[in-house]
């Protein structure tokens, strides 16, 4: 949700910065844009990192427990 604010965000300032006659707001609105974009970019990276990581998580978990399940067969 954060991101698709930040997303949105940035569209209206790159929108604001075509129609700016001041070059100078011009160039600041497109500035505040990419940081905009950039920092959406970072939290959609860091939600997927996390993500992945909770998924090896549960995985190895699972794979302990079919182990042991295994283990306990065996005996």
């Amino acid at each position: 949700m954060m991101v698709e604010y930040l997303k949105n965000q940035a569209a209206r300032c790159m929108s604001l910065a075509r129609v700016c006659f001041d070059l100078e707001t011009a160039r600041q609105l497109r500035l505040l844009a990419e940081d905009l974009k950039a920092k959406a970019d970072e939290i959609a990276g860091k939600g997927q990192a996390q993500s992945r990581t909770m998924q090896q998580q549960q995985l190895q978990q699972l794979q302990q427990q079919q182990q042991q399940q295994q283990n306990d067969d065996d005996e």
